[in-house]
C-alpha cells in the first residue's frame, strides 16, 4: 500500500501558499489534462495538490504541444528563406551595438542605410489602426541578442504575410520564457528617409527565422504550464 500522509501533508502545505487565482488556474489545467488524456480522472485532485503528479501531466502536455507546433516553425524558416536569398547580402552588416533600437528610430544621422540585428523572442503583429501604436504593415519585434533592454519593433517590407503563416500565434506562445531565447531571427533592415527629418523609416527587407529545437519548444511550453505553482522558496 502507498503512504500517502507526508504526501498529504505536502499538497496541503502547497495549496495553502498558493492564490486563489493559482488554485483556479490549476484546477482548469487538470481538467484539460483529462480531457486531453494526458491524465486519468481518479488523479485529477492529486494533480490540483501535488506539483510533481501535475508535472509529469504538464510534461505530456508540453511534449505533444512541441511535435504539433514544430512542423510551422521549420516551414517558416523554409519560407522566410527565400527573403534572404533575394537581398545583396554585401551591402548589409551588423549594426554597431552602440545603436540601440531608441537612438535608430530617432536618429538617423550615422545610421548606416543597409543593416542587420539578431533578435530573439521574435513575435510578428499584424496591421492595426487600434492601441497605442497603430501600423499599416505587419510588424516583427524581439529582444536583441546578447544586449539588454534593447527591444525592437520593425515594419516588414519585402516578406509576405503568408511566408509567417501561424508562426506569428506560435511565436507568440514561445516568447516568454524566463531561460530560452523562443523564436530568433537575424532581419536585414533598410533605413530610408522619412517624413520628419532625421527619423528615418526601419523597413525589413529579410528575414532569416531560427526557430528553437523541438526540445526547446517543449521546455518553454512545460514552462509556462508549471507557471501555476508558486515559485519555491529560496534555500
Amino acid at each position: 500500500m502507498r503512504k500517502t500522509a507526508p504526501l498529504f501533508c505536502i499538497s496541503l502545505l502547497a495549496l495553502a501558499s498558493c492564490s486563489a487565482d493559482e488554485l483556479a488556474d490549476r484546477k482548469h489545467a487538470c481538467a484539460d489534462y483529462v480531457k486531453f488524456e494526458v491524465l486519468s480522472q481518479e488523479d485529477r485532485s492529486q494533480c490540483i495538490a501535488d506539483e510533481q503528479t501535475f508535472k509529469a501531466a504538464a510534461d505530456k502536455i508540453a511534449t505533444r504541444m512541441a511535435e504539433n507546433v514544430y512542423p510551422i516553425l521549420t516551414e517558416t524558416a523554409r519560407r522566410t528563406a527565400a527573403s534572404v536569398s533575394r537581398i545583396n547580402h554585401d551591402v548589409y552588416s551588423e549594426l554597431s551595438s552602440d545603436v540601440d533600437s531608441i537612438s535608430a528610430s530617432l536618429d538617423g544621422e550615422g545610421l548606416p542605410p543597409h543593416f542587420y540585428v539578431d533578435i530573439e523572442q521574435v513575435t510578428f503583429a499584424p496591421p492595426t489602426d487600434n492601441g497605442d501604436s497603430p501600423h499599416s504593415a505587419w510588424q516583427i519585434g524581439g529582444s536583441r541578442r546578447n544586449i539588454a533592454q534593447d527591444t525592437w519593433m520593425l515594419d516588414i517590407s519585402g516578406v509576405g504575410p503568408h511566408d509567417f503563416e501561424q508562426a506569428d500565434e506560435v511565436c507568440s506562445m514561445l516568447a516568454y520564457s524566463s531561460t530560452l531565447p523562443g523564436c530568433s531571427a537575424r532581419v536585414f533592415v533598410d533605413a530610408e528617409p522619412g517624413s520628419i527629418s532625421q527619423m528615418p523609416e526601419l523597413k525589413v527587407m529579410a528575414i532569416k527565422f531560427a526557430p528553437p529545437t523541438i526540445d526547446q519548444a517543449r521546455e518553454i511550453f512545460l514552462e509556462s504550464e508549471m507557471s501555476r505553482w508558486p515559485p519555491r522558496p529560496a534555500s
